[in-house]
C-alpha cells in the first residue's frame, strides 16, 4: 500500500470513528434509561396485541393487506421490475406498478461521497496542497477540514433529495366517531413487531455499528435493511388510512416522520460502499428521532384533549402515555 493511500484511508477512518463515537455517546447517554422504562410492562403485551394479518411476505415495505390498495404483487417485492422495492418507490413518490424514468435525483443518489472525498484528497496530495510533509500542520489540518465538511454537505444533500414532503392524503369526516376510529387504525399499524423494533432501535444501531467496525458489514446491512422495511411498512400503511380534518396536519407530519426515517435507514445500508453517507444518515436519524416526543406526540395529545377523544387501550398508547386517565 502506498504512503499516500495510507494517509487517505487513515483520514477516512478518523472521520468515520468520530461520527461513530458521537452516535455511540448519544445512545449511551439518552436512551438506555428511556428504553428500559418503555420496555418494562409493555413487551409482554406487544405480541399478544399484534394482529397476525399485518405481515409483509415479500419484504417490500408494503403489508400484505395493503398490496391490493397499491395494486402491487404481494409475492414480488419489485412489481414493475425496475430494481426498486415497491415500498421504496411509494416512499419516494413514484408508482411501483409502472416503470418510470429513474430518477429525478438518480445521478446524485448513485454518487459515492466517500469515493469523491478520497479522489479529492489524493488530488490535493498530488498537487502538493494536502501533504503533511510540507507546510505547517495547521494548514494541512485546515485543508482536510474543508474537504471533509464539503463531503458531509454532499452527503446531507444527497439524502435530502430523496425525501419529499407528503401532501396528498386520504380524508374523512370530522365526527368524533371518525376521529376515534382513526386512532384505532394508526394504533393497529404502529404496534406489534413495529413498536417492539422501534423501542429496540438504540441497541440495534449500536450492534450494527459495532459489526461494521469489526468488518461484518453483512450483519450491519441486514440490521439497517430490516429497519428500513419496518419504517416503510408504517409509512405505506398510514397512507391507506383516511384522516379526519382535525388530524390532517398531524397525519402529514406522521407520514413525513416515517418517510424520512425509512430514507435514512436506506442510506445506512451503504455502510460498506459509502461509509460517509451511511454515517451521516445515522447521525441525522438519531437527531430526528428526538422530534417525535417534542412535536408529534404533543400534537397528538393536544388533539385528543381538545376533542375529548377516547384513546384505544393499546400498547402504542400505553408507551406514549396517552391513555385517558379517567
Amino acid at each position: 500500500m502506498s504512503r499516500k493511500l495510507k494517509i487517505v484511508l487513515g483520514l477516512l477512518l478518523v472521520l468515520a470513528g468520530f461520527l461513530v463515537l458521537r452516535i455511540g455517546l448519544y445512545f449511551k447517554s439518552s436512551t438506555n434509561s428511556a428504553v428500559s422504562a418503555l420496555v418494562k410492562g409493555v413487551s409482554n403485551s406487544i405480541d399478544s396485541d399484534y394482529d397476525t394479518t399485518f405481515i409483509d411476505n415479500d419484504q417490500d415495505g408494503i403489508l400484505d393487506k395493503d398490496e391490493a390498495y397499491y395494486q402491487t404483487d404481494p409475492f414480488n417485492p419489485d412489481t414493475d421490475g425496475d430494481g426498486y422495492f415497491d415500498g421504496e418507490e411509494i416512499a419516494s413518490g413514484y408508482n411501483p406498478t409502472k416503470k418510470e424514468e429513474k430518477k429525478v435525483s438518480g445521478e446524485s443518489n448513485r454518487y459515492n461521497v466517500t469515493e469523491g472525498l478520497t479522489k479529492r484528497l489524493i488530488g490535493g496530495m498530488n498537487a502538493g496542497e494536502i501533504d503533511p510533509s510540507k507546510g505547517s500542520s495547521q494548514i494541512f489540518s485546515q485543508n482536510v477540514d474543508l474537504l471533509t465538511l464539503a463531503a458531509l454537505d454532499e452527503a446531507v444533500a444527497k439524502i435530502g433529495q430523496s425525501t419529499k414532503q407528503t401532501s396528498n392524503i386520504l380524508l374523512t369526516d370530522n365526527s368524533k366517531e371518525s376521529q376515534e376510529e382513526y386512532l384505532k387504525n394508526i394504533s393497529k399499524i404502529l404496534e406489534g413487531p413495529f413498536l417492539s423494533a422501534f423501542i429496540e432501535q438504540p441497541q440495534a444501531i449500536n450492534q450494527a455499528l459495532t459489526s461494521s467496525i469489526t468488518g461484518d458489514f453483512e450483519q450491519s446491512v441486514s440490521i439497517f435493511k430490516n429497519y428500513n422495511i419496518r419504517f416503510t411498512e408504517a409509512y405505506t400503511g398510514l397512507l391507506t388510512i383516511p384522516a379526519p380534518e382535525n388530524f390532517a396536519e398531524f397525519h402529514k407530519k406522521l407520514l413525513n416522520f416515517f418517510q424520512r426515517i425509512a430514507t435514512e435507514y436506506n442510506y445506512a445500508t451503504q455502510i460498506e460502499k459509502d461509509p460517509i453517507t451511511s454515517l451521516t444518515a445515522i447521525a441525522n436519524m438519531t437527531r430526528f428521532l428526538g422530534t417525535i416526543d417534542i412535536s408529534i406526540i404533543q400534537d397528538l395529545r393536544m388533539i385528543i384533549d381538545s376533542n375529548d377523544l377516547v384513546v384505544p387501550n393499546s400498547s402504542l398508547f400505553r408507551v406514549l402515555d396517552l391513555l385517558n386517565t379517567e
